[in-house]
């Protein structure tokens, strides 16, 4: 439930020591009924206000805000930090025709077309197995190219399935050129060009970054590919093993 901010309830009270005082029995002057209307017209804005605030300031925190391309205001679209605030359990939308272009941290379908979606239960099998190879899709920003001499560039640091392949940044819906021959490159370095052979690609929970990917390789002709979407987030609650990953060095670096 919302708390009450302060300011409402200023106003609430404003609204009970506006309304004067009734005079005996029966009903209320009517400057009375009208004083305390006022007063809850006041509360329910001032509440109003409050509960937009308190949004704003939530969905900013991730959010690109402004003006959009028609030149209405840009509607608040918060980008969830982590799977608990993207709700794990939130509705599963359906399968979109092509690739997802925006939004990638999200509930994701519960099915991917011409691949088999895994828990972790399989994803873990197939890791004690040797039965597949780990492809790891999460983004990560490259290195600015116009950084001074001498700046220290500290990537943020990726836990990630030991013995995975990190193709960073080749889950977004479209990739120019150099990042499409970056991606069919891995995946022939991590099926050894056997393109039935499994293929476990994932990034986090509720990240449509490995969906995207997933599609990108059934479309290349791969018939092994396995989608576990509860990624790193669900193998380490299942509490198996993490190791310090770097990505595969990316064409632009």
């Amino acid at each position: 439930m919302t708390p009450v901010p302060g300011g409402v309830l200023l106003a609430m009270a404003a609204a009970v020591l506006a309304a004067p005082q009734g005079h005996g029995h029966g009903q209320e002057p009517q400057s009375a009924s009208r004083a305390v209307r006022i007063g809850l017209e006041r509360v329910e804005a001032a509440t109003a206000g409050s509960i937009a605030s308190g949004w704003m300031a939530r969905g900013a925190q991730g959010s690109t805000l402004g003006a959009a391309p028609n030149g209405e205001p840009r509607s608040v679209q918060p980008r969830f930090a982590d799977a608990s605030e993207a709700g794990a359990n939130g509705p599963t939308p359906p399968e979109p025709q092509g690739y997802r272009m925006g939004e990638y941290r999200a509930p994701t379908p519960a099915t991917l077309e011409g691949a088999e979606v895994i828990d972790v239960t399989e994803a873990e099998r197939l890791w004690r197995d040797k039965g597949a190879a780990f492809v790891d899709v999460l983004p990560r920003a490259p290195r600015p190219k116009d950084l001074p001499a001498g700046t220290v560039w500290r990537p943020k640091p990726r836990d990630d399935i030991p013995g995975s392949l990190w193709l960073v940044d080749t889950g977004y819906g479209a990739l120019p050129p150099a990042m499409e021959a970056y991606f069919e490159a891995g995946l022939e370095e991590a099926t050894g060009g056997d393109r039935s052979r499994p293929v476990v690609l994932y990034c986090q929970r509720d990240c449509w970054m490995s969906w995207n990917a997933g599609k990108r390789a059934v479309a290349l002709g791969y018939t092994g590919i396995r989608w576990f979407p509860g990624g790193t987030d669900a193998w380490g609650e299942a509490g198996l093993p993490l190791e310090r990953a770097e990505p595969q060095n990316r064409p632009d670096e």
